[in-house]
């Protein structure tokens, strides 16, 4: 099944707003998903210590390519606040189950994140990728550059970069929706 942004701002809205209300650590973590564009196998393994600095920099474990994200102040203040009482070496997404230092798995952030999408009643079908893919839906409508989503994600191909975007998705419904006053 095919796996989609979250296109709109109100959306994307009411998913922190939920998610900030609720559970710190899954706020901070779709926050670091949208905000940075990284995929939930890299995000899941960060530790606090890694967002320290004014970027996240690490090794992609599906590429093998070195990626930095600066931290915009939007995340930096999530960040601060929710890491004010950890360690540096701790996981940044700690896992509930368990004893020990363990992070929290990606199928278990798959479940919160198709759960939020439900409750906001988002129709698509939205799950953990959908944060990455939210990213590069939002660095396309902010710059209109499809060349600089495509080196954002570190993707080999355009053809790769406007797939994973799912403009035709949207542009289908937009026009679908258009044709009710034409």
């Amino acid at each position: 099944m095919k796996v989609y942004p979250v296109f709109e701002k109100e959306n994307r809205n009411k998913i922190e707003m939920i998610l900030q209300a609720t559970n710190k650590r899954n706020y901070v973590l779709w926050l670091v998903g949208t905000q940075t564009g990284y995929r939930v196998s890299d995000i899941v393994g960060l530790r606090v210590k890694d967002v320290k600095g004014t970027a996240i920099t690490l090794i992609e474990q599906k590429t093998g390519k070195e990626r930095s994200v600066k931290i915009n102040k939007k995340l930096r203040a999530a960040l601060k606040d929710y890491t004010k009482t950890m360690k540096d070496n701790d996981y940044l997404f700690p896992s509930r189950l368990g004893g020990g230092n363990r992070h929290i798995c990606i199928r278990r952030v798959q479940q919160i994140i198709k759960k939020v999408a439900e409750l906001c009643g988002i129709e698509e079908n939205i799950c953990s990728h959908s944060m990455r893919k939210t990213y590069a839906f939002m660095m396309y409508k902010i710059t209109g550059s499809l060349a600089l989503v495509m080196e954002a994600l570190n993707h080999s191909k355009e053809s790769i970069t406007i797939r994973y975007l799912c403009l035709s998705h949207l542009m289908i419904n937009d026009a679908t929706d258009a044709m009710a006053d034409y």
